[in-house]
């Protein structure tokens, strides 16, 4: 086959392994001539491959700048106590307070959807006695929420406002051991 063809017919392929080959080992020269430590690959931002002439190549690097910390000892920081009269300081509390969720008694007969507090909650896991009981103390239960257990949801329904209620829950086996929410 004669040269023409061959050029013709591979020159992509051989240009490309030529630079696949040649790139890596003209930049760890570089790298080493200027003496520096780059962080991860370059990147090419101009090739130029011509026959006959030399490959032309710039790359962008980041690299590690040398740097000293000797002297840090020495290095003085103005250390400022900034204090609020407690006036302030008060009254900027009290605002974040007043902001925040509020618990106030529901005067109303219609409770389904609110946050009840439970002064007690003591209850059996169904079909495992073996299992410590769960407890709470001073809870919110939310009546009808997607996490109360339904039987809390039948026995409350119809309460009155202010209304003392005892309830018998048994806990399905999947209710998990709860972090009861204390009441605010």
């Amino acid at each position: 086959m004669p040269d023409t063809v061959i050029k013709r017919r591979f020159a992509t392929e051989i240009r490309k392994e030529v630079i696949d080959s040649l790139l890596p080992e003209r930049f760890n020269k570089a790298v080493v001539d200027l003496g520096v430590r780059p962080v991860g690959e370059p990147r090419v931002s101009e090739l130029t491959v011509e026959d006959g002439a030399p490959l032309h190549v710039k790359a962008v690097f980041e690299f590690i700048p040398d740097f000293s910390i000797e002297g840090y000892q020495s290095v003085a920081v103005d250390k400022r106590r900034w204090r609020l009269p407690k006036r302030s300081s008060s009254a900027r509390w009290s605002n974040c307070a007043s902001r925040g969720p509020r618990s106030r008694p529901v005067e109303e007969d219609r409770l389904w959807g609110r946050r009840l507090g439970a002064d007690r909650l003591h209850g059996p896991i169904e079909g495992d006695a073996e299992a410590a009981p769960i407890v709470g103390q001073d809870s919110l239960v939310e009546i009808g929420g997607k996490d109360t257990v339904e039987a809390f949801s039948t026995a409350l329904r119809g309460a009155k406002a202010g209304q003392e209620l005892k309830a018998e829950v048994i806990y399905p086996p999947s209710t998990p051991s709860p972090s009861w929410p204390a009441r605010p």
